[in-house]
Formats: C-alpha cells, sequence, structure tokens
C-alpha cells in the first residue's frame, strides 16, 4: 500500500484525513475513500466517493455532480507546455462556485471571479485541486505549484486531480460569520448541509504531448454507473 486507506462515511467524509474508524455506517450515507498502491517504488493515490445503500439522495447527487463537473473540466483543459498549474486550481473552484451558484447555495447575482478572489472556495476546497505523484505520494514537483503560480504542466508530468466540496463545521461559520463572505451565501441553504459530510473524486493522470491519460479510467464515475455497480 502507498499508505494507510482512509475509509470515511456520512460526516466524517469531510475529514482530510481520517483515520478513527469508529462509527458505523447508515443507510443513506456517502462514503468516501482514498486509497493508492506502490510499484517499483512508484506511488499512486486515488479517491472515489460511493453508496451505503447504492441509490445517491438529491442533496448528495447535486454535490456529486458539481465535483465530478470540476473534474472533468480541469482534465480536458489541460494542454502541455500551455496549461498554468495555477489556472487548473483556478479553474476547479470557479466551476464549483458557479454550480453551487446554480443550486441555490450561492447567490447567483454576484461574479464568481469575485467570489474567488475574496477567498470563498476555501469555505469547500481549502487546498489545491492536486499535486505532483512519483517517488512520493506528494512528490517534489509540489514546490514547483505551490511556490511557483506560472509553472506551466508538461509533458511526462504526472499528477492527481481532485476537486472535493466539504462541509465542515468550523469553515461553515467562518463564511457565515465573515463580512466579507457572507454577502455571497444563501445561509439558509448552506444550513441544510451540515453533516453532510463531503465528496471527493481523485484522478492520477499523466499529461502527454497532446492527450491526458486518465489511469483509472475504468472506475466507475458517473452517477448511474456507480448506482448500477452497486446493484451487482
Amino acid at each position: 500500500m502507498a499508505y494507510g486507506c482512509i475509509c470515511a462515511s456520512g460526516p466524517n467524509a469531510a475529514t482530510f484525513h481520517y483515520v478513527l474508524n469508529n462509527r458505523d455506517m447508515e443507510d443513506s450515507d456517502l462514503y468516501l475513500t482514498n486509497m493508492g498502491i506502490r510499484i517499483l517504488g512508484y506511488y499512486s493515490d486515488i479517491s472515489t466517493t460511493f453508496l451505503v445503500n447504492g441509490k445517491f439522495i438529491v442533496k448528495q447527487k447535486l454535490i456529486y455532480q458539481i465535483v465530478l463537473d470540476s473534474n472533468i473540466g480541469v482534465i480536458e483543459s489541460i494542454k502541455s507546455g500551455i496549461t498554468k498549474y495555477a489556472e487548473i486550481d483556478k479553474l476547479s473552484k470557479i466551476i464549483i462556485l458557479k454550480r453551487l451558484q446554480n443550486i441555490g447555495i450561492l447567490k447567483k447575482e454576484y461574479d464568481p471571479e469575485d467570489m474567488f478572489n475574496d477567498g470563498l472556495p476555501r469555505t469547500f476546497m481549502p487546498h489545491t485541486v492536486g499535486y505532483f505523484l512519483g517517488l512520493d505520494v506528494h512528490d517534489l514537483g509540489r514546490k514547483i505549484v505551490t511556490y511557483k503560480s506560472n509553472a506551466i504542466l508538461q509533458n511526462g508530468n504526472f499528477i492527481t486531480i481532485e476537486p472535493r466540496i466539504y462541509f465542515i463545521d468550523m469553515l461553515m461559520d467562518e463564511a457565515e460569520q465573515s463580512p466579507f463572505l457572507n454577502k455571497y451565501i444563501n445561509i439558509e441553504e448552506l444550513e441544510k448541509y451540515r453533516r453532510f459530510g463531503g465528496v471527493r473524486i481523485e484522478d492520477d493522470v499523466m499529461i502527454g504531448e497532446d492527450s491526458v491519460e486518465i489511469y483509472q479510467k475504468d472506475l466507475p464515475r458517473i452517477i448511474k454507473e456507480i448506482e448500477d455497480y452497486k446493484k451487482k
């Protein structure tokens, strides 16, 4: 194994590296798994969000689809030698902000660019969209994307793409109480997602000259695929 498996259900899925394993799964829960293997010294790191009972309820379907849209949109945007890492990180968050506007958690009259610039993405996704993989789960390439905002993704880069939405009480409280952020939020709608947990969809991708190869493309990702898989 590349690291200890992280498996969290219900509200525990909002904990980045949940390890307590002291809660029974409930019928209506989502469960988030984060795991990888190491082969010949090289690491993988993959996250999926599945269902306990095999059927998404409406709120779960809405949030899952937003994260999937962000994942797909980022991967489709990458062009070797052209795309800056900072650009895909921003894109992942702008997609999430726009979709949260569509479902009513965020107010539609505001520009997502303003929300982004004011730091609102941190409320739902308090990290970057991914990092480099290689001889460690977080390889040295992380220094490139962390400290060099103009770094351009190159042919041969092996990275994770892992947009997420978490509903973390502390961050929700901060945003609702912030005079800079609460103007963007429909607080009554956001409150409906207390103890929802989180959704993460993480793919490992290799950037080629003309395409991006997804290493776990056979995993069920779309909602119907997941529900059909759970019926087996």
